[in-house]
């Protein structure tokens, strides 16, 4: 299960980021999409994360341009390791606090 609170420029996930969740995910990144402010990405409620959750974060952060326009906070150390892992680390490091 995968939850996803938008409120203002903070977009808190809780659960599972994988594949079978991730609908919910493109939802929430859709409605913040187009907001003029920086949206934070509130990684700490996260239990687990697979490549494709983390494909479609970073393909989210990329295509909002900028990178001071997406920020990923307080991923947990397991996160960390997926993006060791998956070869994503230099990817991800202009959008990680």
């Amino acid at each position: 299960m995968l939850n996803c609170n938008l409120e203002g420029n903070r977009l808190a996930l809780e659960g599972d980021l994988q594949v079978v969740f991730l609908e919910r995910l493109h939802q929430a990144l859709t409605q913040a999409f187009g907001q003029s402010e920086p949206l934070q990405i509130d990684l700490s409620g996260i239990t687990s994360v697979d490549t494709a959750g983390l494909q479609l974060l970073l393909a989210f952060a990329r295509s909002r341009h900028e990178a001071e326009s997406t920020r990923f906070t307080e991923p947990p150390d397991f996160f960390k390791k997926a993006l060791s892992l998956a070869g994503m680390n230099e990817h991800f490091a202009p959008f990680l606090d």
